[in-house]
């Protein structure tokens, strides 16, 4: 089990919105549940996940995350304790993916030396040019 993984995910639940999904609730057993929610996901899911090795990279374990999340904004009504849970953790995971990759990748360029010389970046030209906007109104 990779301990960056385990951290990232102990970083995530130990934040009261995430303690309303541990478990498969009740109105999730339901008919209605199992008609709308196509893949069912629980932090103990994504525990053994992380645990079988299942779950092998950062992306993958904020995808489960935030799977976790939308399954629960989209099954309950916005009054409900668990919409506003998974809202707030849909929130959370977010903003741990994104402070994650932001210093991964400040430590990734940090490493690497870029050379500049006869190596300028070059602007991508368009695959088609569009239309001038004097054209489009002529059209109209």
């Amino acid at each position: 089990m990779n301990a960056d993984l385990m951290a990232i995910f102990n970083s995530i639940i130990q934040n009261e919105a995430a303690m309303v999904f541990r478990h498969r609730c009740d109105s999730q057993k339901r008919a209605k549940y199992k008609e709308m929610i196509k893949q069912h996901m629980d932090i103990e899911t994504v525990r053994s996940r992380l645990v079988s090795c299942s779950i092998k990279s950062p992306g993958e374990l904020f995808r489960d995350l935030l799977l976790l999340a939308t399954n629960a904004i989209v099954f309950y009504s916005k009054r409900t304790r668990e919409h506003k849970s998974a809202v707030a953790l849909r929130d959370i995971v977010t903003k741990v993916y994104h402070d994650h990759y932001k210093s991964s990748y400040h430590t990734t360029t940090s490493l690497l030396t870029f050379s500049t010389t006869g190596n300028l970046p070059v602007k991508p030209r368009s695959a088609r040019p569009r239309p001038s906007k004097s054209k489009l109104q002529s059209n109209s």
